[in-house]
């Protein structure tokens, strides 16, 4: 199995990488698909004071398949269940 990760491309991030990113990003997607590659798309999720926030994806970006939201450590467990139905 292959796949490809997608990692954090959220509209909070946006602007700290290069302005041609998200065009970067959709031709690896496009790719990927071509080749029957899983695509996996993870979210940073911020834990404040007031709770916890997950800012939406780059609005450009090429929504294609199975999203994964990860908070560090403390949501391990609930990965690794996602991870082996994506295996399945």
């Amino acid at each position: 199995m292959k796949a490809l990760l997608v990692i954090d491309i959220q509209k909070s991030y946006i602007s700290k990488y290069e302005t041609d990113i998200v065009q970067k990003i959709n031709e690896r997607i496009i790719e990927a698909q071509k080749h029957q590659y899983d695509i996996v798309y993870i979210k940073n999720t911020k834990k404040l004071r007031s709770g916890t926030v997950t800012d939406e994806f780059a609005d450009e970006l090429f929504l294609v398949s199975i999203l994964l939201s990860c908070v560090g450590v403390s949501n391990l467990p609930r990965f690794e269940k996602t991870k082996e139905n994506l295996e399945k």
